[in-house]
């Protein structure tokens, strides 16, 4: 059988979970397919553009100028049209679209053509559950049921997620739906003991750092959605039986410059570091004696079954992913994703 023609569409480039998600799927599906990756944001493009060429230099890139994760009516309405001219052009069997933006944006463009691609959308945690006002909440609920019309399939990465869409979405298009976890692959390389990624954590670094000897972890890009204020306000109210413990911040992202206002405003500026964005962070896992996820809503991340892997006790708000996440791994992941795949082909048209 001859090799798909896939496009995976994302709204921004600056690595995170779903970034990581379409690098992996992008990455191993390249040899026996036709890929290409169409990253929107084109100013944060550059960390998932980078690591695609490492990794896969076969995966076409193409910059989507209008598609923007902020709610723009003209930008969106010109990210419709960009998205479909791309469509045009590449003739892709498969449009796998991630984010919600991407994923409302995403399945009008392949509206407009006369011949559709089957458009999948991995929902990476569904966007009405994070911290919104009511309004706002409602519309984004609205959004996400009206654009399942317009989708073949809709992948989900937990239980809890696979319960939320099968509450939102009608019954007759309750199919629609599959659960494939994320998977992670073996580093290939030997795990750093618990020394040996505190002295990397620590290397370079103004803070003495070796006299806590308790490390609380946290990896997360800097997004209201990751409750790092409440994980702050935590830290606050508990300050006087935190006496030997630092927690340690992975992440950067729009809310660094309230966070560290509000760091300083609880004055924990000395047990609470904000360490900015750390290449291969989950190799130092081990530096951690516990691993804290304090998101509003998550779909599965990464870190907790990169914590699960590598053994670190771990805390989240997100628990209720952790039977959803233990044992898969990537292999499990692409050959599902891959399946799916191919049972679309040849239904386009049938959303």
């Amino acid at each position: 059988m001859p090799g798909l023609n896939i496009l995976y569409v994302i709204t921004q480039g600056d690595l995170g979970g779903a970034q990581t998600y379409v690098r992996d799927l992008a990455a191993s599906l390249a040899g026996r397919h036709q890929v290409s990756v169409a990253i929107g944001e084109p100013g944060t493009a550059q960390e998932l553009t980078k690591q695609l060429a490492a990794a896969a230099p076969a995966v076409k890139i193409y910059p989507q100028r209008h598609l923007v994760r902020r709610i723009s009516p003209f930008h969106d309405a010109a990210a419709v049209l960009e998205l479909s001219r791309l469509y045009r052009e590449l003739r892709p069997d498969i449009v796998h679209l991630n984010s919600s933006k991407a994923g409302a944006v995403g399945s009008l463009a392949a509206l407009a053509l006369r011949t559709r691609p089957a458009v999948v959308y991995t929902v990476h945690g569904w966007v009405f559950l994070e911290p919104l006002g009511p309004l706002r909440r409602a519309l984004y609920r609205t959004v996400e049921r009206s654009a399942a019309k317009n989708k073949n399939a809709l992948i989900v990465l937990s239980e809890p997620d696979l319960a939320t869409g099968r509450a939102l979405i009608p019954p007759a298009g309750q199919s629609k739906l599959h659960l494939i976890p994320l998977g992670i692959a073996p580093t290939g390389r030997p795990a750093l003991t618990s020394r040996q990624a505190r002295a990397k954590l620590a290397c370079g670094r103004p803070e003495t750092l070796h006299r806590w000897p308790f490390w609380v972890g946290c990896v997360a890009n800097l997004y209201p959605a990751k409750g790092l204020d409440t994980l702050l306000y935590a830290i606050s109210r508990s300050s006087r039986e935190l006496t030997d413990t630092v927690f340690l911040i992975l992440g950067d992202g729009p809310e660094k410059t309230r966070l560290w206002e509000l760091r300083r405003r609880l004055n924990l500026q000395n047990n609470v570091l904000f360490l900015g964005a750390v290449p291969r962070a989950s190799e130092l896992m081990p530096a951690f004696d516990l691993l804290v996820l304090p998101s509003r809503k998550e779909g599965l991340p990464y870190a907790l079954i990169e914590a699960m892997q590598s053994g670190v006790p771990r805390e989240s708000c997100a628990a209720a992913a952790k039977k959803t996440a233990a044992g898969y791994t990537l292999a499990a992941m692409i050959k599902k994703t891959e399946t799916l795949y191919e049972e679309l082909r040849g239904r386009s048209g049938q959303a």
